[in-house]
């Protein structure tokens, strides 16, 4: 694919922020010198910090310097931004302002929400604001579905953004379903390694760089919310699977991934939302023989690690709690 401009004009990548306009607009920026044709909707999840005036500002000047449109809307009030961008089929930047921190899953739907509205857009690009991409991170992307009518999601292999030579996932990772645990495929191999291998499709793909079709969410629908953090991609890949998509990897599209940016200086907040998440996910996809089994193994391996750490073994603990009778408290 020598020239992308047609499937980029059909390609909008979907950013969500929170409390992080600086590493919002340096991912915008990074986005639009890879590619100064492709649309972006940033999702402001209610923020504290002046990030959505900040942002607000900076994909402004953007368009007025790019000749894109730009639009800056609310939720649940976005019909006249499509309209105007359905009539002229043109460049756009959208700001969307969230009602309140809907999490991961909950902002980046916003985001597709408008996304799918306008008509030329086929596919939306999940991007993390502490993801960082080169010139080769979207067509690459782009190859694997110009291959395949039943993939429905691909992933980039995701690098460590401090030390460039080491993988932090390839793709996403494999799920252990008895232990109530995931772990990333090839975390911590150096990228050469990839040239001597053929690697496996992962059960999962992350979505710190994570390429969509429209079509699978005309059919599967939007990620599920009620995780907030953690397993939504899983819930969602997995509901896609069960309607005939596959996912899959391409090697070539390497991003650069930060990490843990929401819950940075709250470890607690990471414990216990990934271990509410495994919970939920276990009941929701397997049997109850399953369940009982990781209800043993999860707090016992939680104690081991954390036993030096009680307010995140107390926060993990309260996760797995939460998860088993579904609740849904926001701790942010």
């Amino acid at each position: 694919m020598s020239d992308i401009s047609a499937y980029l004009d059909k390609t909008c990548a979907v950013i969500l922020n929170w409390n992080a306009y600086l590493e919002t607009i340096e991912c915008i920026e990074n986005v639009v010198g890879a590619y100064s044709g492709l649309s972006i909707i940033v999702i402001d999840n209610f923020s504290s910090d002046n990030s959505l005036h900040e942002i607000k500002e900076h994909l402004s000047l953007l368009a007025v310097n790019s000749g894109a449109l730009f639009f800056c809307v609310d939720e649940n009030d976005f019909g006249r931004a499509v309209n105007e961008i359905n009539a002229v089929n043109s460049c756009c930047f959208i700001l969307v302002k969230a009602h309140e921190n809907y999490g991961f899953a909950g902002g980046n739907n916003r985001g597709l929400s408008v996304g799918m509205k306008i008509k030329k857009f086929d596919y939306f690009w999940m991007l993390n604001n502490d993801a960082r991409i080169n010139h080769n991170s979207l067509p690459e992307l782009l190859k694997v579905f110009c291959g395949s009518n039943s993939v429905g999601f691909v992933g980039s292999v995701l690098c460590d953004y401090y030390h460039h030579d080491v993988i932090q996932c390839f793709g996403g990772g494999n799920i252990y379903k008895w232990i109530g645990k995931r772990k990333l495929y090839l975390k911590g191999e150096k990228v050469s390694y990839l040239s001597t291998v053929a690697a496996a499709t992962p059960d999962y793909l992350m979505g710190a760089s994570l390429l969509v079709k429209k079509r699978v969410l005309e059919t599967v629908g939007l990620m599920d919310e009620f995780y907030f953090m953690y397993a939504e991609e899983l819930d969602w890949q997995l509901r896609a699977k069960k309607n005939g998509w596959h996912i899959s990897v391409a090697p070539g599209s390497i991003v650069y991934h930060k990490g843990a940016v929401s819950t940075k200086g709250r470890s607690y907040l990471y414990h216990y939302y990934l271990n509410r998440s495994s919970i939920i996910f276990t009941r929701r996809f397997y049997s109850y023989s399953v369940l009982v089994s990781v209800l043993m193994f999860l707090p016992l391996v939680n104690t081991f690690k954390l036993i030096k750490e009680p307010k995140n073994l107390a926060y993990a603990m309260k996760g797995i709690v939460d998860g088993l009778f579904f609740k849904y408290p926001s701790l942010f």
